[in-house]
């Protein structure tokens, strides 16, 4: 059986796969902590696809909707687990 610590790194390098971007830095820490598991912060992730990516809602819909377009249906079911 895998340790909390090698699950959430597993999660954070799949993370990164996804998403090629370091999980560090969208991981929302006190959650992880408490639910032990991890836990995306949306909002640093929805403010990253709109300064990096040029994300608007008003033009690509949801954040959703905009991950599945640029990064797949895998990248959108991470998400939608890992929340």
């Amino acid at each position: 059986m895998k340790t909390f610590a090698c699950v959430i790194q597993d999660r954070k390098n799949e993370f990164a796969r996804l998403f090629d971007l370091p999980a560090n830095a969208f991981i929302e820490e006190m959650m992880t902590v408490i639910q032990k598991r991890f836990c995306i912060d949306t909002i640093k992730l929805d403010d990253w696809m709109v300064a990096h990516k040029g994300y608007d809602i008003d033009k690509d819909g949801s954040l959703s909707d905009f991950i599945r377009k640029t990064y797949g249906d895998e990248a959108v079911k991470f998400i939608e687990e890992n929340m």
